[in-house]
């Protein structure tokens, strides 16, 4: 993911634990209300500052993150099923939504193209 540009805005720790606790279980933090109320920072005021940080939205990082546990899953062998089911998506057509609407590109055309993805 994206970080700020500006290397002398330094992520600030509070949002550097919270994304790194959504990238270690997608799960960690399932409400923007709740995630801001634990570090002491209004919810419109983590949203933005979030957002400065990491590029994208706190929904929408979290659903990349959700994607890469799925995308990591699939490579140790497991099924899609299975992977969808483990990073919380209620389906794997939910999991097919969710990946038409980041990356532009139905769940079958992103396997079948053969790319290689750094899920580090």
């Amino acid at each position: 993911m994206p970080r700020p540009s500006n290397p002398a805005s330094a992520l600030d720790p509070r949002i550097e634990a919270i994304v790194r606790d959504i990238r270690e279980d997608p799960g960690a933090h399932p409400r923007a209300d709740r995630a801001a109320a634990g570090i002491g920072m209004s919810e419109h005021y983590f949203l933005r500052l979030f957002a400065a940080h990491t590029g994208t939205t706190f929904r929408r990082y979290r659903q990349w993150a959700r994607v890469r546990l799925v995308l990591a899953g699939m490579s140790a062998g497991y099924d899609l099923t299975r992977c969808a089911a483990d990073a919380g998506f209620a389906s794997p057509s939910h999991l097919s939504e969710t990946v038409r609407r980041t990356f532009g590109a139905s769940l079958t055309t992103a396997l079948d193209a053969r790319v290689t993805l750094d899920i580090r």
